[in-house]
């Protein structure tokens, strides 16, 4: 479910921002394991417009709610997307 508290504006994607853990999570199918209220609550949260920005940005997908990253770049890699 999209935010519109703290830093988010109606984002699709937000990113935890602690050093911890570096996640970027889709609000549209979040789960209750991403603890989205958690993250905002403690002032971590990052917005972004797109998940290619949050990992461009170094953060990785949350296992919950996107496929983990490793994963999308290997099917891109094998249907000859490349990056």
């Amino acid at each position: 479910m999209r935010r519109f508290t703290g830093r988010m504006n109606g984002e699709q994607y937000l990113a935890n921002a602690t050093t911890a853990r570096k996640v970027v999570h889709d609000l549209d199918p979040e789960t209750a394991e991403c603890r989205i209220d958690e993250v905002i609550g403690a002032g971590n949260a990052e917005p972004f417009q797109s998940q290619s920005a949050a990992n461009a940005a170094g953060y990785n997908n949350c296992e919950h709610c996107i496929e983990p990253l490793h994963l999308v770049l290997q099917r891109r890699r094998l249907d000859g997307r490349g990056r």
